[in-house]
């Protein structure tokens, strides 16, 4: 499966229908659009977008081990090794 983009990742927070509840009452609505979550579905979506940038995409994608297109690094996966993250740091120097 390909890397989503910000507006396929906002379309899915929408169809999920979710039941949410703020202070006693039901979010209605889009919750992308929801004072509550927007900014944060807003920040999140442009990581999606960034991840189809090239010059982004080594530190926010990874190839799977058969090769597929770039899986998504900054949510769900973690690298294994702590030096990994270590050295792209020290190279990219944010040490």
């Amino acid at each position: 499966m390909a890397i989503s983009n910000g507006t396929e990742y906002i379309e899915r927070i929408d169809n999920l229908r979710s039941n949410v509840w703020i202070n006693g009452a039901q979010v209605e609505g889009k919750l992308s659009e929801h004072p509550a979550f927007a900014g944060v579905i807003r920040s999140q979506a442009r990581l999606y977008d960034a991840q189809h940038n090239p010059n982004k995409q080594p530190v926010l994608t990874f190839r799977t081990s058969t090769g597929n297109w770039p899986a998504r690094r900054f949510c769900g996966r973690r690298q294994k090794t702590i030096s990994n993250t270590g050295a792209w740091r020290s190279k990219n120097g944010r040490a």
